[in-house]
């Protein structure tokens, strides 16, 4: 049913990583699915970037990637993934073109940043939810 899943992480909601994590792990279980990290960084103003080191872009994708490795490691789906992305911009367009490319069954995604009463749909996630043409699975954490 879930032959491939996108995992849309924001690595500034650790606890929203792992419930996405959680939701993969027993998805990919079920499933035997193929499984695309996709962490959105900001994007910065070209006039700002021109004032950042050389190969910082790339540095902090690199980064990216590197702690989606280690968070898919972590939670014992290494063997699961297909790709590993951290691109920067739009989150909602970068994860809903992350899951055309894929031809994604499904977005696994966290209802919001986890923190004390955010327990809403964020902007970002309403906006995939609006525009995926395939399933999407909102994970929250439980009260």
């Amino acid at each position: 049913m879930f032959e491939r899943i996108v995992a849309a992480i924001d690595r500034d909601d650790p606890v929203g990583a792992a419930l996405i994590m959680q939701r993969c792990a027993g998805l990919t279980a079920a499933h035997g699915s193929r499984l695309t990290m996709i962490h959105v960084r900001p994007a910065l103003s070209r006039a700002y970037i021109e004032r950042l080191p050389d190969q910082w872009e790339q540095r902090q994708r690199s980064d990216a990637e590197s702690w989606l490795n280690v968070l898919a490691r972590e939670h014992g789906l290494s063997a699961c993934i297909e790709t590993i992305t951290s691109p920067a911009g739009s989150i909602s367009k970068h994860v809903i073109e992350a899951a055309n490319a894929c031809d994604a069954d499904a977005i696994v995604v966290a209802a919001h940043k986890m923190g004390i009463a955010r327990m809403i749909l964020g902007s970002s996630t309403q906006a995939i939810v609006q525009g995926a043409r395939c399933d999407v699975i909102v994970v929250r954490q439980k009260a």
